[in-house]
Parts: structure tokens; sequence; C-alpha cells
């Protein structure tokens, strides 16, 4: 990735972090539990968002869509199994829909209030977009878009149709992240003009899905991992106007796939960068200084959704889920 590339990568990036989330069906009232039309049904989505959607006593997993019906038969068991403990019906066979047309043929239930976009990153925007004029809040995996075009395009639908969207950055809504936002809306850190993002694994490229399938997925730490850490940042920092953006990627290893958690099954040979750094001055003059990997020979891995903040009065820590 040379440095063109790089800029566009952290101009989404910062475009993920421009969309604050926001609460879901504000302000309407329904005599049921609101229904919710999953697009896309791999691992992540199923086991990840889906199952912890679940916990909402207010939702209902109501429609599912995938271009595969061996992914959604997988995993159907699972989400019966969620509604059931609530005491909801299972998935109509009727709210199931599989093929190229599978997710427009789930917006035409005018009965679905929210639709989550679960697919892999470069279909994040058309499906998006093609949810907000049919109606529906739309919460997206992150990362938001491959691009920042796409992602501003998915803000102006939202506008333009009023609609609610929201981006699954979850690490700003950790009870640390919530307990730190408050701290420094007191004005305790004073001005922070500087500040440190991380998202720094050792050895732990993901090797599953399209996560090394660079036209799918749009990148490598960078729109994976260190998105997180930036939209945390910048959300305490509640500063999200990047002036100068200088950035290198890096692909190194000889041997990316030694000692790799999951392996190497395409590690050693992906085109994606292993590691990154950039340096972001924002228009009021504070700056960022970020750094991620996949792989990298260090000693101090650091998780995702880590960060420092140093401020004209006091400084915070956020890092591998320690508040200090």
């Amino acid at each position: 990735m040379d440095r063109r590339d790089f800029l566009k990568v952290f101009a989404a990036s910062a475009a993920f972090s421009l969309v604050k989330p926001l609460g879901v069906m504000a302000g309407e009232k329904i005599n049921r539990p609101i229904r919710i039309g999953f697009i896309g049904t791999g691992y992540r989505g199923t086991y990840g968002v889906i199952t912890s959607m679940s916990r909402n006593n207010n939702v209902e997993l109501y429609a599912l869509a995938d271009l595969f019906r061996d992914r959604i038969d997988k995993v159907l068991p699972h989400i019966n199994n969620l509604n059931k403990a609530k005491g909801l019906p299972a998935v109509a066979e009727k709210n199931i829909y599989v093929g190229k047309n599978a997710y427009k043929e789930l917006l035409k239930d005018p009965s679905i209030e929210v639709v989550h976009v679960l697919t892999p990153n470069r279909e994040h925007a058309d499906i998006t977009v093609d949810s907000l004029y049919a109606g529906k809040h739309v919460m997206c995996e992150k990362p938001m878009a491959k691009t920042a075009e796409d992602a501003r395009r998915m803000v102006a639908a939202a506008k333009e149709t009023g609609k609610k969207l929201s981006i699954g950055y979850q690490h700003r809504q950790k009870v640390s992240a919530q307990y730190a936002k408050e701290y420094i809306e007191t004005g305790a850190l004073g001005d922070i003009y500087y500040a440190n993002c991380y998202a720094v694994r050792r050895r732990g490229t993901p090797n599953w899905g399209v996560f090394l399938n660079e036209e799918e997925q749009g990148g490598g730490p960078i729109i994976d991992i260190a998105t997180h850490s930036l939209d945390l940042t910048l959300y305490l920092m509640n500063n999200y106007e990047p002036a100068v953006v200088l950035g290198k990627t890096h692909k190194k290893l000889e041997h990316p796939e030694a000692g790799n958690i999951w392996g190497d099954n395409g590690v050693s040979t992906t085109s994606l960068e292993e590691a990154a750094c950039a340096f972001i001055r924002m228009k009021n003059g504070a700056t960022i200084m970020l750094e991620t990997s996949w792989a990298l020979n260090t000693d101090e891995p650091i998780q995702e959704g880590s960060c420092v903040l140093c401020g004209s009065k006091a400084g915070i820590s956020l890092k591998n889920n320690e508040l200090r």
C-alpha cells in the first residue's frame, strides 16, 4: 500500500468515527419487540452481533438474508434458540431470503424497523444506502466502508432519509470508556492536545472469511483493528476534524505466519499490510500518533480499543482494558 492508498484508508477510518452511535427507534412507539433483519449470516455476524443483540428483550431476530442457504441453515438453530429463550417465535421460512437479491427482498417487508448489515466490507455502503432509502434504521458492522467516498454516501443517505445510522464500534460503549468520557467532560484533563492510539498484535493475523481478500476487505490492520482505537480516541477527545495525515504501511516480515495464533492459511501470501503508523494533526492543533499491526516483532502487544490522552491539566490511559 502506497502513501495515497494509506491516506484513502485513513480518510475512510476517520469518516467511520464521524458517525456517532444513535439510539434506535427514539421517539417511536410500537407494541411489540423491534423487528430486526440481518443481512449476512457469517460467523462474526451470527456469533458476535446477533448473539449480543438477542440479550435485549425489546428486539426480535425476525428475518435473515444471505447469498447462500447453507450458511443460513448452519446458524438458524442458534438464532431460533435465542428467540425461544425470550418467548419469541422462530424465524419464519417466509422471512428467510437467499440469493443475490436476497437483501432487497428483505427490505420490502414494512414490518422490519431495523436492519443490521453484517456482510464483507465491500458491500457495506450499497446495502446501507439501499436500506436507509427503504425506510429502515441501520446498524452497520465496522468498518463503515472501504473508502471515504462510500462512507460519505452512507452519511448523506441517513441525513436525507432521517433514519438512524450507527456503526459497530463497541469499545466506546464499554464501562471503562463511558467512565473516561464522563470524567473528561468535567474538564479534569483540560485541553487535550496529544494522544496515542494503539491496536498492536505481535502475531494475530485473521485468516478466515474474507479478512485476507483485499477486494472484499479493503485493507489490513488499519481498517480492521486500528479503526476501533481511532474511533475511541476521537470520541474521547470529542475532536473529529483532521487537518493533516502522514502515514506509512509496512510488509516486511519474512515469515508472518510463524507463530500466528490462527496458523497460516494465506497469511504468508496475502498482499495486505502487516503494520502501519500515522501522525495526525487536527485542525485545532492537537496531534494523534497511531500504531497498529497484525504482525510485528514487538515485546508489547496492545489490544485494539487502547489509547492514551494527554491534557493541559491531566492525562488518562485506556490500554488493554485497563483505565488509569
